[in-house]
């Protein structure tokens, strides 16, 4: 595409993900396969990306789609799972419009030459490849049956500052707005620790996981989700030492099985050595067949009744909750899960007392506006 006169910029350029291209603008920008395998398994190579991409509109000559013109982008690829960038694009930026093309419309194979009708039985019904199925073939990764825990179950809250005091603030079971000061809630923070000298994507990682209890009703505000893989443990230490200043959590629980045992008594000399008391206790050994499975699987009362409320920023923890038990990782829901031996069933009480509560007063506050009494 011959240009006549002299330019600044070539008429093509092209870079991997991540590259530095400040100072170039166009006119359309192809976006190919953004994400992989490495983005899945790895969240600060998935982080890197989405701040990567958040960038590229910047480099339109008219980004404004309602100006004159208008560049364009076109972002194509394929879903790896769910929760992935091209889901948080879905979901987040309403100028795209979309192109699915899936291996199969209705039971009919788009591309039988290429994925017959039998490849795509056996995939379906092989448990290990059914995910890979919906989300790589499909491109609809939110659409298997096989995941436990549903998206229209999840809650959210946001955070704010009224009068100098940080604030979470969310609608409750009754619709309600609330805005509680986070020193008010009763937090408590749980610790799943696993380290590697390799820091591989394959290896497991290192999580904390915070929540704090809203005392009136019960509620479950995640406060804090955070899971790296750690090649040394100064970087948990150091963490646990952020989040214990920050919060001021009345607990700490640390999985402390076989291994993991000598990590409690680290931080206690750790924090000893900062001259903080940490309130610090191992977490009950449960070691029996698919217990990791069981109690994330126990966390599905609390979602579907709409008491546990997350941040929407917290991608790589509703990425876990969203592919269970089929994804990646599960390190996230697992330390979430542990918290659950603190809930009572006095939560539950307080929230139905609640309820009750102020829907009577409701009521009451309807028949003065009828009668006046």
């Amino acid at each position: 595409m011959p240009r006549k006169g002299v330019w600044a910029q070539p008429t093509f350029k092209c870079v991997g993900v991540g590259a530095s291209i400040q100072g170039y603008h166009g006119d359309i920008i192809y976006l190919d396969d953004l994400i992989g395998k490495n983005a899945m398994m790895s969240d600060a190579v998935r982080h890197d990306t989405e701040i990567w991409y958040s960038n590229t509109e910047e480099l339109l000559h008219q980004p404004d789609v309602r100006g004159q013109n208008p560049s364009r982008i076109y972002l194509i690829g394929t879903h790896w799972a769910p929760g992935d960038l091209y889901c948080q694009v879905q979901e987040s930026d309403p100028d795209y419009q979309w192109i699915k093309i899936k291996a199969e419309e209705d039971g009919v194979p788009t591309w039988p030459e290429k994925l017959s009708a039998e490849e795509i039985a056996d995939m379906k019904a092989d448990p290990k490849r059914v995910m890979v199925f919906y989300a790589q073939m499909q491109n609809d990764p939110k659409s298997t049956d096989l995941t436990d825990f549903k998206e229209e179950y999840l809650q959210y809250y946001y955070r704010k500052t009224v009068d100098d005091k940080k604030c979470v603030c969310f609608k409750d079971s009754l619709d309600r707005d609330r805005v509680v000061p986070i020193q008010e809630l009763d937090i408590r923070f749980t610790i799943d620790p696993a380290f590697s000298e390799s820091g591989l994507a394959k290896t497991s990682r290192t999580a904390i996981v915070g929540v704090g209890i809203h005392r009136k009703t019960g509620l479950k505000i995640v406060l804090e989700a955070w899971a790296e893989r750690i090649t040394q443990p100064a970087q948990l230490y150091a963490k646990v030492e952020e989040y214990h200043l920050k919060y001021r959590p009345r607990r700490w629980g640390i999985e402390a099985y076989q291994a993991q045992a000598f990590v409690l008594k680290a931080i206690r000399e750790y924090m000893m050595g900062k001259k903080l008391h940490i309130p610090i206790t191992a977490l009950p050994k449960d070691v029996g067949r698919d217990a990791k499975e069981l109690r994330i699987r126990s966390l599905l009362d609390e979602f579907c009744t709409g008491q546990i409320y997350i941040d929407k920023m917290m991608k790589p923890l509703i990425a876990e909750y969203l592919s269970f038990p089929m994804g990646q990782t599960n390190d996230l829901m697992d330390a979430l899960a542990y918290h659950k031996q603190w809930w009572t069933k006095t939560d539950m009480e307080k929230l139905n007392e609640y309820q009750k509560r102020e829907k009577g007063r409701f009521m009451y506050e309807v028949g003065q506006r009828r009668t006046g009494y």
